[in-house]
């Protein structure tokens, strides 16, 4: 079966894929040698800290 995941660090944007069916919403805190692994490619390298996890939580 297919799960349809989406990465986001707004609460206002979870809220909306989460009533259109998506199965899991996860912030990326991943960082540590991603410029490495994703260079040259057009992908979101974004440095997520515990902070905005920790706000997303309470939103």
């Amino acid at each position: 079966m297919l799960k349809l995941m989406y990465i986001t660090n707004n609460p206002s944007v979870a809220s909306i894929v989460e009533g259109a069916g998506v199965d899991r919403i996860f912030v990326d805190m991943e960082y540590i040698g991603k410029a490495d692994r994703q260079g040259g490619m057009d992908a979101v390298q974004s440095h997520q800290r515990l902070k905005m996890l920790k706000y997303c939580l309470r939103h």
